[in-house]
C-alpha cells in the first residue's frame, strides 16, 4: 500500500524515512491513502489578492456621487454634416466668383498712349487714362456740376463728385475736362430704363441727343450727348450694384468738337472696377 507524507500529503516510498518533497521525518507506521473527502487543498497562488486585503473606499457625503468621465464626443453625423455644409458653401462662393464678369478687361488697345498715364482710384472703384499734363482735382464747381447733371434732375440730385481732371490752368483756351459723379439713388435705374427716360422731352433747359447702349460685359454703358447753357458733354451712364456712375467729358462751345479726339479716348478707357460688388 502506498505511503503518504503526513505533512505535505505527497506520495513517498515505503522505505523512505524522510519526505523527499518537504523534508519532514516519516513515521514508521503506514498512512492510509487519502480519499476524495480528505484530498489535500489546492495550494494558493502567491499573487492572489483577496478582497479583505484591498484598502477600503472612502464614503462620500450623502447626496454626492462620482460622475463618470465625459468621454462622449459629438456624433459622427454632425461632424460629416458640418463638413458637407462647408464644402457646399465654398462651391457656391466659387461658382459665384467664376460667373462674375472679370474685374478688368485689358487689351493692347487699352494701354495708355505715349504721354498718357493710367489713373486708378485709391479704393479701386475705377480706372482710366489721362494725358500727363492734365491735373486731377476733387470736384468741379457746383454750377458746372449742375449743368452736367441737368438731364438727370428729375431722377436724382444726390450726385457726389469723385474726380475732376483738366489741363493745367491757362494751358489750353476753353480747356476741356473730365468729371466722374456717383449716385446711390440711381443704382435702381438700369441702363435700359435710363435709355427710355432720356428719350423723353426735357424742354429748353437741356438738349439730350443720340442716347444709345454699348454692350461690352463689364464695360457696358449708356452714351448720350447733352448741351446746357453752352456746355456740351459726352456722357457715359454706368449702372452699378451699389451705385451708378456718370462719366462726362465736357467743354464749352466749339472747344468741345476741337477736343473730342482727346475726350473720347479718356471716356473709352474708363472702367468701373467695383461695379458688381
Amino acid at each position: 500500500m502506498a505511503r503518504y507524507c503526513p505533512n505535505c500529503q505527497r506520495p513517498v516510498l515505503p522505505s523512505d524515512t524522510t519526505c523527499w518533497q518537504c523534508g519532514a521525518r516519516l513515521p514508521n507506521e503506514s498512512i492510509p491513502t487519502p480519499t476524495t473527502d480528505t484530498a489535500p487543498p489546492a495550494p494558493k497562488r502567491p499573487d492572489t489578492v483577496t478582497m479583505s486585503r484591498l484598502p477600503a473606499l472612502e464614503t462620500l457625503p450623502s447626496g454626492h456621487t462620482i460622475a463618470a468621465p465625459d468621454t462622449a464626443g459629438p456624433p459622427p453625423i454632425l461632424i460629416y454634416g458640418l463638413f458637407t455644409l462647408l464644402l457646399i458653401s465654398a462651391a457656391f462662393f466659387l461658382l459665384n466668383r467664376l460667373a462674375a464678369p472679370p474685374l478688368t478687361q485689358a487689351t493692347w488697345a487699352d494701354l495708355p498712349p505715349s504721354g498718357w498715364v493710367n489713373i486708378t482710384a485709391d479704393d479701386y472703384t475705377y480706372t482710366l487714362n489721362l494725358p500727363e499734363e492734365w491735373q486731377v482735382q476733387t470736384a468741379p464747381d457746383p454750377a458746372t456740376q449742375a449743368l452736367i447733371t441737368r438731364p438727370w434732375t428729375t431722377k436724382t440730385d444726390d450726385w457726389q463728385p469723385i474726380l475732376f481732371a483738366s489741363p493745367a490752368p491757362n494751358s489750353v483756351p476753353d480747356a476741356p475736362f473730365i468729371v466722374i459723379l456717383r449716385s446711390e439713388t440711381l443704382r435702381d435705374l438700369t441702363a435700359d430704363e435710363a435709355l427710355v427716360y432720356l428719350q423723353g422731352d426735357f424742354g429748353q433747359s437741356v438738349t439730350v441727343s443720340n442716347p444709345f447702349l454699348v454692350e461690352n460685359s463689364n464695360r457696358s454703358f449708356l452714351s448720350l450727348t447733352s448741351v446746357a447753357d453752352g456746355l456740351r458733354c459726352r456722357q457715359h451712364y454706368v449702372h452699378g450694384r451699389e451705385a451708378s456712375l456718370l462719366v462726362a467729358g465736357c467743354a464749352y462751345g466749339v472747344a468741345f468738337g476741337q477736343n473730342l479726339r482727346t475726350l473720347t479716348p479718356i471716356l473709352e478707357s474708363f472702367e468701373y472696377l467695383r461695379r458688381y460688388e
